[in-house]
C-alpha cells in the first residue's frame, strides 16, 4: 500500500533514520516501562537534591544544582519512551511547545552555569 502511494521511496533525514535505527518500534508496554523508570529516577534524583539543600545553605551549591539539573533532564528524557526521539523533538519545536521549551532551557541555564563556575 505505501509503496502504491509512493510514500516508500521518499528520502529521511539522516538524524530521522539514526533515531529510528537506534530506538526500534516498542511496543506500548514497553513505552510505559521505559518511561515509569525514567520517570522514578528522575524523581529520586530530585528528591536527593532537596535532601542537598542542607550543602546549599552552608554555601556548596554543587550537590544540589547537579542532582537537580540531571533529574530533571532524566525524567523530560523519560517522555521520549512514550512518543519516540523523533516524534518527541517534533513536537518541542512545534508552536504550542516552543516558547515553553525555551523558557525552561534559559531557567535551567543560569544555575547550570553557576555550578560549573563553581568548579
Amino acid at each position: 500500500m505505501q509503496s502504491a502511494l509512493g510514500l516508500q521511496n521518499e528520502e529521511r533525514h539522516p538524524v530521522d533514520q539514526a533515531c529510528e535505527d537506534f530506538c526500534p518500534n516498542m511496543t506500548m508496554h514497553q513505552r510505559v516501562i521505559g518511561y515509569c523508570v525514567t520517570f522514578g529516577i528522575g524523581a529520586i534524583l530530585n528528591i536527593f537534591s532537596w535532601v542537598a539543600l542542607g550543602h546549599l545553605l552552608q554555601g556548596n551549591v554543587g550537590p544540589f544544582v547537579a542532582l537537580f539539573l540531571v533529574g530533571n533532564a532524566i525524567q523530560i528524557m523519560g517522555s521520549f519512551f512514550m512518543r519516540g526521539p523523533v516524534s518527541f523533538g517534533k513536537k518541542i519545536i512545534s508552536r504550542d511547545v516552543r516558547f515553553a521549551m525555551i523558557l525552561y532551557l534559559i531557567s535551567s541555564e543560569r544555575p547550570r552555569l553557576f555550578f560549573i563556575r563553581t568548579f
